[in-house]
């Protein structure tokens, strides 16, 4: 559980191997998602159950962003669970019952 003030609850760039297991905000912002990830690569995030309130949950950016995988989350109540800017050319892998993608 993690509750900001301004911006998103994580942040990172420039990182290989990166693991988010089960990440919630209760104070999420409209303006930003809850994970902001930049040029990152070989992503696992899994668990996440976001509250009803929160506009998106992953945003990707930079054109390094690759190998992305979510696995056992509950998106159900998003407007848009993951955004990905345009210069984002990888897929997401989805695996083993995610919601509301």
């Amino acid at each position: 559980e993690v509750n900001t003030e301004l911006g998103a609850s994580v942040k990172a760039s420039k990182v290989n191997q990166l693991v988010i297991d089960g990440l919630k905000s209760y104070t999420p912002h409209a303006n930003s998602a809850v994970v902001a990830l930049d040029n990152v690569s070989d992503v696992f995030l899994y668990n996440a159950n976001p509250i009803k309130e929160t506009t998106t949950y992953l945003n990707l950016s930079g054109t390094a962003t690759k190998n992305v995988t979510l696995g056992n989350n509950n998106f159900r109540n998003m407007k848009q669970a993951v955004k990905k800017e345009k210069e984002v050319t990888g897929d997401i892998s989805v695996i083993s019952g995610d919601k509301g993608q």
